[in-house]
């Protein structure tokens, strides 16, 4: 049998792990979900000269994604006039 000083160690690391695994849990999910169409509720991203050249590629590839996907959309009529 070993002393209580050797399964200290232990316990406290199980009892690390369970406590963190719970918050893990707890946070889980918190965001909601948008209810709109992505068309209707993005704005495209404009960069500044302040911007690094990473910043502006980024901004650059989520406005070509609004671009293909909603060039034609209206918010009267929706995508493509109809």
């Amino acid at each position: 049998m070993m002393p209580n000083a050797e399964r200290r160690p232990w316990r406290q690391r199980t009892r690390c792990v369970i406590a963190c695994a719970a918050m893990l849990a707890l946070l889980n999910g918190c965001a909601a979900a948008s209810a709109g169409d992505f068309c209707l509720i993005y704005e495209p991203v404009y960069t500044s000269t302040a911007d690094t050249a990473v910043t502006r590629a980024a901004c650059d590839r989520n406005n070509a994604v609004w671009w293909t996907l909603c060039a034609g959309f209206s918010a009267d009529n929706g995508p493509d006039g109809s």
